[in-house]
């Protein structure tokens, strides 16, 4: 209860953290980097079925699938920012300590935020 009253994440929250961070770097790698390489084995690996990291992180990134289907995290910061921040919401570390709005209308904010990436995606894609 401590963590919630001093508006920290639960330890496995920093881990997913940390995670997506990766992954969003190895989406900027270039194709010849070993990392990147491997990570295109995984998501062929995850396309037929198999469970491995990238099937984790596509668990992870379940309400922004979006940016799954696509690759491309656009503003790496931003996103970060705006996954830390659903993070808090399921797990209700600050709604219920620092009393913000209601669930209802964090859920509406968090969609609109994930549309403004897509937005800015597809604005990068199409220009």
């Amino acid at each position: 209860m401590v963590r919630g009253e001093c508006g920290r994440l639960p330890l496995c929250t920093t881990y997913y953290i940390n995670c997506i961070w990766y992954w969003c770097n190895l989406l900027t790698m270039t194709l010849h980097r070993h990392p990147k390489q491997c990570y295109n084995m995984l998501t062929s690996l995850d396309d037929a079925g198999r469970n491995c990291w990238a099937t984790k992180i596509r668990t992870l990134l379940y309400s922004f699938s979006f940016i799954w289907i696509s690759q491309d995290a656009g503003d790496a910061n931003a996103f970060i920012r705006m996954f830390k921040h659903t993070c808090r919401v399921v797990n209700n570390c600050t709604l219920h300590w620092q009393h913000l709005t209601p669930l209802v209308d964090v859920i509406i904010i968090i969609t609109l935020k994930a549309f403004l990436l897509l937005k800015h995606i597809w604005s990068r894609i199409f220009s």
